[in-house]
């Protein structure tokens, strides 16, 4: 079975994005390129993990908001630059 370890609550992608940016680097832009974005109806516009399964069969439920694992991540990623290469597009 696939157990979803999600906040449970849904954000839009845009929102994250912004989020993300208002983290890292404030004066940043979310800017959309045609050729990156995928076909209309392949395209995800809203994130949501639902973490029922978890709490039903792990009795685990989130104890970190949403904005504090975006900062514990940035926090991570920036203590571990050699772990993320920024110099290609890595799918």
């Amino acid at each position: 079975k696939t157990v979803q370890l999600g906040y449970g609550e849904s954000i839009r992608v845009g929102d994250l994005a912004a989020a993300l940016c208002a983290l890292v680097r404030p004066s940043a832009k979310v800017v959309s390129v045609a050729e990156r974005t995928r076909p209309e109806k392949s395209e995800v516009m809203n994130l949501l993990s639902c973490n029922d399964r978890a709490r039903d069969l792990l009795e685990w439920s989130p104890t970190v908001s949403l904005s504090e694992g975006l900062r514990r991540t940035i926090d991570f990623v920036r203590a571990h630059p050699e772990l993320y290469p920024t110099t290609a597009y890595i799918v």
